[in-house]
């Protein structure tokens, strides 16, 4: 689970769940491993809707409503006005136990591109699952 937090005239959390036939924990660590590395190449063909742990940095999602609902996935799209683009991976330093809320907003404004309108933050149970990545989102 993940929350992607939603910055201008206040803040708004959606919570987000993984789901599909790969494991979270599987999910989790290839997104660990992406984060921090180069672009993936998009030549790769992938299924449009797609777990929130298999974003990739260039990727560009069907954007939801402002409001607060849980979801496993996101439906991929081609970059435009109306989408939401992943701009970074940062991976977050480990730590002992999960750090909290603030923590992942202050590293997110610190170190996610000025591009950056929002972003999906580790949960304390995507934490225990090795959850280590913070995606900058630009909508």
């Amino acid at each position: 689970m993940r929350y992607l937090v939603l910055l201008g005239a206040g803040l708004i959390v959606l919570a987000l769940v993984g789901v599909g036939c790969t494991s979270d924990s599987e999910r989790i660590a290839d997104a660990n491993d992406a984060a921090g590395g180069a672009p993936s190449p998009q030549t790769q063909e992938r299924d449009n809707d797609i777990s929130i742990f298999d974003l990739r940095v260039g990727d560009c999602y069907v954007s939801g409503p402002r409001v607060e609902a849980e979801v496993g996935s996101v439906e991929l799209t081609a970059c435009s006005s109306r989408s939401s683009r992943v701009d970074d991976l940062i991976r977050v330093p480990e730590q002992a136990s999960y750090p909290g809320d603030r923590y992942f907003e202050t590293l997110a404004n610190s170190q996610c591109p000025a591009s950056t309108t929002n972003f999906l933050l580790p949960t304390d149970d995507s934490w225990s699952a090795g959850d280590r990545v913070v995606v900058c989102i630009r909508e």
